[in-house]
């Protein structure tokens, strides 16, 4: 977790030096939520020196059962003000044909939890497409988002891709077909905005089963500006942690430099010095000229 935090804690001098507005500050690209109480603590400190009063800071807990009532409080005492709820399905079939470990009732607990004792913006993404999933399990997942109303909802359909678990197993024999599908999606569109909700971001990815898109859905006055930037792509993005990539842009090429960090922890720890004293000069480079 040191080395987390010497990244962090570069990066925020960076920032200082020259003189950047951080828009919005996203952990995740994962799950968190699954370190210890203590290490969660510890990285999200580090990033909340990161993050502007007032503006968005948003943590991803894609799994219930890594979210305790301390990693909560953590987060409101630490400034966050947005949780990402990954759901995919309520119906704990279709959970476990495609691997996940949750059930429908701890997306439930969870969500009454966080409406209960925090003030955060919630975040949902379901998926159409899945394997043996029909119509009325897509009925069913709006039932329960029109009840409980978090804020976001996204809707992605599935993108199954070569050599990915659910390609090589259970996922093209029990896919729905591509009809059935944009149906799902359809009628995601038909429900959520008369249920009060307006589209505001849509993009679109290789290997997806139909010929849709990912849908974004937002209560008016609760647009997620993270996912409308990370959409974009027409501002820097400065990442920490090992996995990640940053990238200075602006017009009109839009992507001038890239750094990626090693996805291997060890690796990432080791070479931090080098991995820091790049950013350094790519930032010199980017910012001075």
């Amino acid at each position: 977790m040191g080395a987390f935090v010497n990244d962090a804690t570069q990066l925020k001098g960076l920032i200082e030096t020259y003189g950047l507005q951080v828009a919005t500050v996203y952990m995740g690209g994962g799950t968190p939520t699954s370190l210890g109480d203590e290490d969660f603590a510890t990285a999200l400190a580090a990033l909340a020196k990161l993050h502007r009063e007032n503006s968005e800071f948003t943590v991803e807990a894609g799994r219930p059962d890594s979210v305790t009532p301390h990693k909560l409080a953590t987060m409101a005492k630490l400034g966050v003000n947005r949780i990402s709820i990954n759901p995919q399905s309520m119906h704990d079939d279709i959970l476990k044909a495609v691997g996940r470990g949750h059930t429908a009732a701890a997306i439930k607990e969870l969500y009454a939890y966080v409406r209960s004792y925090t003030n955060f913006a919630v975040n949902m993404d379901f998926i159409a497409g899945l394997p043996y999933q029909t119509l009325s399990h897509m009925e069913e997942n709006l039932d329960y988002v029109c009840q409980a109303r978090p804020e976001n909802v996204t809707i992605h359909t599935l993108a199954l891709k070569r050599g990915s678990p659910l390609y090589d197993g259970v996922g093209r024999e029990a896919m729905p077909e591509a009809a059935a599908v944009e149906e799902m999606v359809a009628r995601s569109k038909e429900r959520l905005e008369a249920a009060g909700y307006v589209p505001y971001y849509v993009y679109r990815q290789q290997y997806m089963t139909s010929q849709t898109e990912n849908i974004g859905y937002t209560l008016p006055g609760y647009i997620c500006e993270y996912n409308i930037r990370i959409m974009e792509e027409r501002q820097s993005i400065l990442f920490v942690g090992p996995g990640s990539s940053s990238k200075w842009m602006r017009a009109p090429e839009y992507r001038q430099l890239q750094q990626h960090m090693p996805k291997d922890v060890s690796v990432y720890i080791d070479t931090l010095s080098a991995l820091l004293e790049k950013r350094s000069r790519l930032c010199k480079k980017f910012w001075e000229g």
